[in-house]
């Protein structure tokens, strides 16, 4: 089995590490593959260039043999919308896949682009906290009835990370130390490009 951690990255964390690995490990996955967004389309912007984020998973991800990359939606050059990248899933690995999400992006769902078909495409596991899951568990339940919990989607409590990208970023803007936030090589990173710091 594989599942699949879409997101911006923008930079990837220790935080999202940890929780790819928690998830490999209480489901059993063989591997966790990162698909970092070209432009996702519910966010305004990102503040690294593509080609810089994903150099920064590859950074973070080279020792770890379960976890790897795709980079089919940075190589498109467009919006990437879920449903797109779930179709080329299916035709390059032959699966149902699982996504990860976090509760944020759930709550979200009803915006996304033909969520329905997302479902029908994916199991869907959400990885939070236990305060927001019961709002995740809800808000399914209210808005998507036919999805049924432990079949084709999945609520996980994750350890409580207080890490994001939006506080790393304005860190280095501040000049303030991201240390233990992100891998060392990382940090090294975005001080030689000079990423964030405006």
């Amino acid at each position: 089995m594989i599942a699949f951690f879409g997101g911006s990255f923008d930079p990837v964390h220790n935080g999202h590490l940890i929780l790819a690995q928690d998830i490999k490990e209480n489901f059993g996955f063989e591997k966790i593959i990162f698909i970092p967004a070209y432009i996702s389309p519910l966010k305004k912007k990102h503040y690294a260039k593509p080609e810089h984020r994903l150099e920064m998973l590859k950074i973070a991800i080279r020792d770890i043999d379960h976890f790897g990359i795709d980079t089919w939606e940075i190589e498109r050059k467009c919006v990437s919308y879920t449903i797109d990248t779930l179709n080329y899933i299916w035709e390059k690995y032959g699966e149902k896949p699982y996504l990860l999400l976090g509760a944020d992006s759930i709550l979200s769902f009803k915006s996304w682009k033909y969520p329905e078909k997302i479902i029908e495409k994916s199991y869907i596991i959400c990885m939070e906290r236990e305060g927001k899951l019961s709002k995740v568990r809800d808000y399914l339940k209210e808005n998507f009835p036919a999805f049924k919990e432990n079949k084709d989607y999945f609520l996980v409590n994750t350890r409580r990370i207080d890490i994001s990208s939006t506080e790393i970023r304005e860190r280095v803007r501040r000049g303030k130390p991201i240390r233990g936030m992100v891998p060392y090589e990382i940090e090294i990173f975005i001080k030689e490009n000079k990423l964030y710091s405006q």
